[in-house]
């Protein structure tokens, strides 16, 4: 027995001997072994890098986009590139975000590029009554802008549309305008590289009246400008907008050249169409025109009466229109008269003229009411009682003195007295120096018309 106790103490002191001569290694987790010479291997983890778009990304200068990779734990510069026209949008790390300068591993980790087309700023604009399409969708109503994004490189198409024929309509892009060939469709193409404005631009067409007056004279006139015209004259005038030409035929007892009527040759793409026209006439120009004085020799010149009526006491009583004939010598006769019914006449005078309202004499009061229609110019009424013919014409009222409103009342009594106007609106007066006037007669009406197209209705009281 004590021999056996005596072997078992020997066999430990041996292991301890052997313990003390060759030392075991040290571990760590069994993530590291031993290599030769006795070095460490280090520790490896796993990276993933992935690129979602156009772009690249580097680890330490190095391309890794979409792969995977084994490096040891410690910090490492990461890069994102961007291709052309394209944005870093984010870098994610191990799905949260990260910064695109370095990293520190520590452990596996997972590198997600994610990378996003350059936007660019897209402004639609539209000026004037006109709508502008891109793409074949209306973008923008009438005056108003639209903001939108776009990738670089996209084309537009972009189309106009005049809410009138009257309009043109240019595209303007980045404030230049874009000429389009006449036979091309209706469509501009642009293609948008950076921050992009689009500006629609509706505005009235202008139109030429190449006039010929056969060497006599003619007047021209529309709400903004009015022309004489004596021989043949070019003139710049608006799409749409309508243009009264009045010619002049002075009184004469013998036979003279007239302008009776006007040759019309418009130019529409189509082609010339050809008409005519009287000799006092209203045209609307759509496209270019040609007026040609038709000419001939007629005797005459003083325009007539035009039969209509007046209200008396409510009911419709038998008036006339009366040209006042004083100034035919030195101005022609430009105004249109017309009885509508119901003591209501148009005027239509564009230039100026005098006309009595030949009204009968047993009245006290008058009341007259007009309604503007159109006005050229400045447009102007003046209404008058005449007071008096013998030994000169006198006549006495009110008028316009400021502004025209759409609606005016006046009432007046049997001697002149103004007992109701537009209190912006001027008394006046008048008298004649040469003598009575062989068409008017104490009591009637008259009224003085410039520059507007009216409707005047004339309301008598007992």
């Amino acid at each position: 027995m004590g021999w056996r106790l005596a072997a078992l103490v020997a066999a430990v002191l041996a292991v301890l001997a052997l313990l003390l001569v060759f030392p075991p290694s040290r571990q760590s987790g069994g993530q590291h072994g031993l290599q030769g010479g006795g070095v460490e291997a280090p520790r490896q983890v796993l990276v993933s890098a992935t690129v979602l778009g156009q772009g690249s990304l580097a680890l330490n200068g190095t391309p890794v986009s979409n792969s995977t990779l084994l490096l040891g734990p410690g910090v490492v510069s990461l890069e994102a590139r961007p291709a052309s026209g394209w944005r870093l949008k984010q870098l994610l790390v191990n799905g949260s975000p990260g910064v695109a300068d370095w990293l520190r591993i520590r452990g596996n980790t997972s590198i997600a590029a994610v990378f996003e087309r350059v936007k660019v700023r897209v402004v639609l604009v539209v000026a004037g009554d006109g709508l502008l399409y891109v793409n074949g969708s209306l973008a923008v109503n009438g005056t108003g802008s639209k903001e939108l994004e776009a990738e670089p490189g996209v084309l537009l198409l972009a189309s106009l549309e005049p809410w009138s024929p009257f309009l043109q309509a240019r595209l303007y892009v980045n404030g230049t305008p874009v000429e389009r060939c006449p036979s091309c469709p209706p469509v501009y193409a642009v293609e948008v590289r950076g921050d992009t404005e689009l500006r629609a631009v509706f505005e009235p067409r202008k139109v030429v009246l190449r006039v010929d007056a056969k060497g006599l004279a003619a007047k021209l006139a529309s709400k903004s400008w009015e022309r004489v015209v004596n021989g043949s004259e070019v003139i710049g005038a608006t799409a749409g907008e309508p243009v009264n030409v009045t010619s002049y035929c002075p009184p004469s007892p013998e036979a003279r050249p007239c302008i009776v009527g006007w040759a019309v040759r418009v130019h529409a793409p189509t082609g010339v169409l050809n008409s005519t026209a009287s000799a006092n006439t209203t045209i609307t120009p759509v496209y270019d025109i040609e007026l040609e004085a038709i000419v001939q020799k007629v005797v005459g010149g003083i325009p007539s009466p035009i039969p209509g009526g007046v209200l008396y006491a409510g009911r419709e009583i038998p008036a006339e229109a009366v040209p006042r004939h004083v100034w035919l010598d030195v101005r022609p006769w430009t105004a249109k008269v017309e009885y509508l019914g119901n003591g209501t006449w148009l005027i239509d005078e564009p230039v100026g003229n005098d006309l009595y309202i030949a009204v009968p004499p047993n009245w006290s009061l008058v009341t007259v009411e007009a309604w503007l229609v159109d006005s050229y110019v400045k447009p102007y009424l003046d209404v008058y009682v005449v007071t008096s013919n013998n030994p000169v014409l006198r006549y006495k009222g009110a008028g316009t003195c400021s502004s025209f409103p759409s609606y005016v009342r006046m009432t007046l009594a049997r001697d002149g007295r103004v007992l109701e106007k537009p209190e912006y609106w001027c008394l006046g007066d008048g008298y004649s120096t040469v003598g009575p006037d062989p068409q008017a007669r104490e009591n009637y009406l008259l009224f003085r018309v410039a520059s507007a197209k009216l409707k005047v209705r004339v309301s008598l009281q007992p």
